[in-house]
């Protein structure tokens, strides 16, 4: 029992944040970002360790409440590349990791973790998704990861987004046929957050599981949640599928290997309905 207990406890973010770490990030506008939208959230403190680490400056400024006066790009810091020589004997370059590179994966973390606490308990409200957006990773400046549900997932333990899969299954979520259509119930306390592009990312990133091979049944949801969620607070071209107008009913194909779908979808209030016009196999076409 006690080594249950030790396996599904969650690590600490300075135990995990760059386990694993392969970005080589420079720009300090990440971090003065990811700073202004942990404080808006209220989950500043619980960087703090990790920030005093990092940048000691930084740390003692927030807690003076003059972090306004940093001069962040005179922070800044670059790579050195260095070679190498790997096990297959050959010749390698690679970069030091920068005080950004390090606490920026480290700030994920904490906003991830944060994330966590809220979808537990249900209170995620529609303004905390953009703060959340951007402490998660998703800046403004090009060189920045957004990749907090999907990079190294060998981190987070394989039970770590299995709390909220658990609420999102205890408060309603089901498929229910309509004739021909299916009707996908979404939780309130998720889908009530949303706007309706963000709506329009978890219906299609649900309908392409569902349209997999390995179909949409508990298991498979617990598994890949965190790439549910990753749709709506998560940067990457292949999460940022269009979002839907609700009460509009829009056009939406997608490919699966050989296998393609092609239907509409209307979002409403308690969920989506897939309207499925065509399925089949494209070598069929």
């Amino acid at each position: 029992m006690e080594q249950l207990a030790t396996a599904s406890k969650r690590p600490s973010v300075r135990e995990i944040a760059t386990d694993g770490m392969m970005m080589h990030y420079s720009d300090p506008q990440i971090i003065k970002e990811q700073v202004s939208a942990l404080k808006n959230l209220g989950l500043i403190e619980g960087a703090m360790e990790s920030i005093e680490v990092h940048n000691p400056v930084l740390a003692t400024a927030i807690r003076s409440k003059l972090e306004h006066f940093i001069d962040y790009e005179q922070m800044n810091e670059k790579p050195v590349e260095y070679s190498y020589e790997g096990s297959d004997g050959g010749a390698y370059l690679s970069s030091t990791y920068t005080w950004v590179a390090r606490l920026h994966y480290e700030l994920q973390t904490v906003a991830l973790f944060g994330l966590m606490e809220i979808l537990e308990h249900g209170e995620l409200a529609p303004e905390q998704i953009a703060d959340f957006t951007v402490a998660l990773g998703n800046t403004t400046v090009q060189q920045n990861a957004s990749l907090a549900f999907n990079f190294n997932p060998h981190r987070q333990p394989k039970d770590f987004f299995d709390s909220v899969c658990q609420r999102f299954l205890a408060e309603g979520y089901e498929v229910s046929s309509r004739g021909y259509d299916h009707f996908y119930s979404i939780p309130g306390f998720l889908w009530s957050a949303l706007n309706s592009e963000q709506r329009g990312r978890v219906a299609a990133a649900t309908i392409r599981r569902e349209f997999s091979p390995q179909g949409l049944d508990e298991r498979t949801l617990r598994r890949d949640f965190g790439d549910l969620l990753a749709t709506i607070f998560t940067g990457g071209k292949k999460l940022h599928i269009p979002g839907f107008i609700e009460g509009i009913a829009q056009e939406f194909s997608y490919d699966c290997g050989e296998r393609f779908a092609k239907g509409r979808v209307q979002c409403t209030g308690e969920g989506f309905l897939w309207i499925e016009e065509l399925r089949g196999l494209k070598s069929a076409r």
